[in-house]
């Protein structure tokens, strides 16, 4: 087990107890909870996008913004105008971005296997978390008229194929890992204990709630480690403390101007409800996030 499913176990038990005492999250409490989590957690672990590109591709900081800004435009655009196709397409981007942070460090000698190895499993996760909360997330997205188009996509049947078809992929690639001395048998053990706590997290508690344990103690603060460790490589007295002050620009700036833009919601300044402009805005972000992440691993 390491330290991040240790902490995550540790936060479900105490979670658990507030579900015993309380019995019951309204949506308003669970989305404090998201917000307050990916706000110290999720959106740093993308705010150092820049140093990561420029270091990696020895571009200039130029270029950078322009292939950063100029995707999450064009993916602003597809939203516009087809939503349900960008939403889709945010769930398998996300997927293959969640199984490449969690498995970098396998080597594969094929390179269509392991980029098939990282989709099932981000499917696996997504399906997961999708599959223990297809009524609430069906309801959640009756609230806002902009948000009823996405009902379809929480289709129960497509759910539990994915799901199914996913775990079943990915046991069969971690036993094949293990065969070929990819991948060692505490390892294999540790990831099925795992996925075992990402279904028990998804059955336990709501979306919101199970989607932000996994998103910022599996994904986020792993990615952070990793970030820090390839500064940490490169110049020996990079510390934590220059690590966190690399993180709060951006970090801070991002969490301004989604402020700004949820208040122009708010007012109806934008037509645009809230819930489905946090979709956007994540979508967008993680798109030029996740081929940086993709460059920084393979390069």
């Amino acid at each position: 087990m390491n330290k991040f499913t240790f902490v995550l176990i540790v936060v479900v038990y105490f979670l658990s107890l507030i579900y015993q005492s309380f019995g019951h999250l309204s949506i308003d409490n669970q989305l404090v909870f998201c917000i307050a989590l990916v706000s110290l957690f999720g959106i740093p672990h993308g705010s150092i996008d820049h140093v990561l590109y420029v270091n990696k591709m020895k571009s200039s900081k130029l270029f950078f913004y322009s292939f950063y800004f100029g995707l999450i435009f064009l993916y602003v655009l597809l939203w516009l105008y087809f939503p349900v196709i960008s939403f889709i397409f945010f769930l398998l981007l996300s997927a293959y971005h969640f199984g490449e942070s969690q498995f970098h460090f396998v080597s594969f000698d094929i390179s269509l296997l392991k980029n098939i190895f990282y989709f099932f499993y981000g499917i696996f996760v997504i399906s997961t978390l999708i599959y223990f909360n297809i009524p609430e997330l069906k309801t959640l997205s009756q609230f806002n008229q902009d948000t009823i188009i996405l009902d379809k996509i929480f289709d129960e049947n497509i759910i539990s194929y994915a799901y199914y078809i996913s775990l079943f992929v990915i046991i069969i690639f971690k036993l094949s890992l293990v065969y070929f001395n990819k991948f060692s048998v505490s390892g294999l053990f540790n990831e099925i204990f795992t996925l075992f706590l990402i279904n028990i997290i998804s059955f336990i508690f709501p979306f919101v709630i199970s989607f932000t344990l996994y998103f910022v103690l599996l994904h986020s603060i792993p990615v952070m480690f990793q970030e820090f460790k390839f500064l940490k490589e490169d110049n020996s007295n990079f510390n934590y403390r220059n690590f966190i002050f690399l993180l709060l620009p951006y970090t801070l700036v991002s969490l301004f101007f989604t402020f700004i833009i949820f208040y122009c919601s708010y007012i109806q300044l934008i037509d645009i409800s809230i819930p489905y402009l946090s979709m956007i805005i994540i979508s967008v972000i993680t798109l030029p996030h996740a081929v940086v992440m993709n460059l920084f691993y393979n390069k």
